[in-house]
C-alpha cells in the first residue's frame, strides 16, 4: 500500500490553510477599522467662468487671471482613534485646465494637477483635562461671517468662495478643560503651511511665529473668548488682545461681536442674526479697521513694493485694506425640496465698492449634490471689485 500524499494534495491544502490564515487576517483588520476607523470621500468636478477687472494695476491681464477653468478636486479624508490618541489626514489630488483670452498667455490653454495634503493632525490625550497636538489644520474661530479680527493667525474665513477649501498652516498646540465651561488653548504657529499671504510674488510677507493664549468660556445663553498673542516681527514684537463673544438673545436672535486690539491699532465687528420660524435666516455685520487707507490704493506695483507704501508692511493685518464694511445675508434651506439659498451683500464704505455673492445647492440624491456660486462686484475699481467683474462656478460633489 502506497501511504504517500500526493505533491497536488500538499498543494491544495497549503493554498487552503493559507486562504484561511489571509482570511482571519482580513477579517481582523475589518473589525479594527470598525473599531478605530473612520473614512469620507467627495470628489468636486466643476467650471468657472470669471472677467477681470480693469484696473490700473491689471491692466491687459496683467496678473494672468485665466477666463475659462475646468477644475476637478478629489477630497479623501481618514483618521484613526485609540483611547489616548487620534490621527487625521486629509490628502487632496487635484487637476485642472485653464483657457486664456488675454494677457501675457492669449490664446492659450495650460494644464495642471497637484497632490498635497491640505491638512493633517496628531492628537494626543494625556488626561481627560489635558491634550497636546500639531498638525496643518485650517485654524478658525468666532461667529462672524465676514471675518475674525480676533484670529491673529488669519482673519479669513474663506467664505466669499463656499466650495474652494481654506488652506492650512502648521500649528502647535497645548489644550486644557479644567470644566465644561473653560477651555484654555496655547497655540503657536510654526510655519506657513500651503496658506498665502500674497497678491504677487513680489508683494509676498515672510512667515512670521505667533503665539496665542485663548480662554474659552460657555455660558448659559452663548459663548466667549479672550485671546492674548504675540508676533515676531524680526526685532519688533506685536502684543495684541482679542475677543469674541456670541449670546443668543432668545431662540430667534442672536448678538455677537468680534475684536481685537494692539498699540498699532483696533478692529472690531458687530453682527447679529434673525431666525424666522419659515428657516429664513437674515445676519447683518459692521467692521471697523482703525488701520484701513482712507486715501486710494496705489496703483504701481513699485509704490506697493516700495517698503514705505507697501500696503502688507502696514499695521493693517487683514485681508482687507479699508476702514469700513458692512454686511447683509439672507439663508433660506430648504427653499423647494432639498435646494438651498445663500445671498451676501458687502459693501465697502470709504470707497463704495460692493460685492454680491448667491450661492446655492440641491441634493440630486443622497450622493450627488450641485452647487453653483456667483459673485458679480460692482464697476467703480475700488477694492471689493479690483480684481473681478464676476465670477461664476458650477459644479457637483460626490461624496460617501
Amino acid at each position: 500500500m502506497n501511504n504517500k500524499i500526493h505533491p497536488l494534495t500538499l498543494i491544495v491544502i497549503t493554498l487552503l490553510v493559507g486562504y484561511a490564515s489571509a482570511q482571519e487576517n482580513a477579517n481582523k483588520l475589518v473589525d479594527w477599522w470598525e473599531a478605530h476607523g473612520d473614512y469620507s470621500i467627495k470628489n468636486l468636478s466643476s467650471g468657472i467662468q470669471r472677467e477681470y477687472a480693469e484696473i490700473p494695476l491689471n491692466q491687459d491681464n496683467l496678473l494672468n487671471i485665466p477666463e475659462f477653468t475646468l477644475l476637478n478636486e478629489f477630497r479623501p479624508k481618514a483618521s484613526v482613534s485609540f483611547e489616548h490618541a487620534f490621527f487625521q489626514i486629509k490628502p487632496r489630488f487635484t487637476s485642472k485646465r485653464v483657457y486664456f483670452k488675454s494677457g501675457e498667455f492669449d490664446g492659450d490653454e495650460k494644464s495642471d494637477s497637484d497632490t498635497y495634503v491640505n491638512e493633517w493632525i496628531a492628537q494626543f490625550f494625556v488626561t481627560h483635562e489635558l491634550t497636546i497636538s500639531y498638525g496643518r489644520e485650517d485654524l478658525q474661530w468666532g461667529p462672524a461671517f465676514l471675518l475674525s479680527p480676533s484670529n491673529p493667525f488669519d482673519s479669513r474665513n474663506g467664505r466669499t468662495q463656499p466650495n474652494t477649501e481654506v488652506a492650512g498652516s502648521d500649528y502647535a498646540k497645548i489644550t486644557w478643560t479644567p470644566s465644561r465651561d473653560w477651555t484654555i488653548s496655547g497655540i503657536v504657529n510654526t510655519d506657513d503651511g500651503r496658506k498665502d499671504y500674497r497678491i504677487r510674488k513680489e508683494i509676498e510677507q515672510d512667515f512670521r511665529n505667533i503665539y496665542a493664549l485663548k480662554i474659552d468660556y460657555l455660558f448659559e445663553r452663548g459663548n466667549a473668548a479672550v485671546i492674548l498673542s504675540q508676533t515676531d516681527e524680526n526685532e519688533d514684537q506685536d502684543t495684541r488682545i482679542g475677543y469674541y463673544i456670541s449670546y443668543n438673545v432668545n431662540d430667534a436672535f442672536i448678538a455677537y461681536s468680534d475684536g481685537s486690539a494692539s498699540e498699532e491699532d483696533e478692529e472690531f465687528l458687530i453682527g447679529n442674526t434673525y431666525t424666522f420660524i419659515s428657516g429664513l435666516s437674515i445676519s447683518s455685520e459692521y467692521f471697523y479697521n482703525s488701520s484701513g487707507l482712507l486715501d486710494s490704493v496705489p496703483t504701481d506695483f513699485g509704490d506697493i513694493i516700495d517698503p514705505e507704501d507697501n500696503i502688507l508692511s502696514q499695521p493693517n493685518r487683514e485681508a482687507f485694506i479699508r476702514k469700513n464694511y458692512m454686511l447683509l445675508q439672507a439663508y433660506q434651506n430648504d427653499v423647494y425640496g432639498s435646494l438651498d439659498l445663500l445671498l451676501r451683500y458687502t459693501y465697502n464704505l470709504d470707497d463704495s465698492s460692493r460685492s454680491l455673492l448667491a450661492h446655492l445647492t440641491f441634493d440630486i440624491n443622497d450622493n450627488m449634490e450641485f452647487f453653483s456660486s456667483a459673485t458679480i462686484n460692482s464697476d467703480g475699481q475700488g477694492e471689493l471689485d479690483a480684481q473681478h467683474d464676476y465670477w461664476i462656478q458650477s459644479g457637483i460633489e460626490i461624496s460617501f
